[in-house]
C-alpha cells in the first residue's frame, strides 16, 4: 500500500462530486473512496480510480 496521493485523490473526489451538484455528505463520501482506492498499488497514481469506481452503485 501506498499513500501517495491518496489526499490529492480525496481531494479530487470531493471537488468532483461538488461540481456534479452533490450534497456535502455524498461529496465526503466521494472523497473517501478516491483516497482510499488510490492507496491500492504503489506509485500514487498507478491505482487512480475511475469516476465508475468511485460512483456508488444503485441497487
Amino acid at each position: 500500500m501506498d499513500t501517495t496521493g491518496a489526499g490529492d485523490s480525496f481531494n479530487a473526489g470531493f471537488l468532483a462530486a461538488r461540481l456534479a451538484g452533490r450534497d456535502i455528505p455524498e461529496a465526503v463520501a466521494w472523497a473517501a473512496r478516491a483516497g482510499s482506492l488510490s492507496t491500492r498499488a504503489a506509485g500514487g497514481t498507478a491505482a487512480q480510480a475511475t469516476i465508475d469506481e468511485v460512483t456508488p452503485s444503485i441497487r
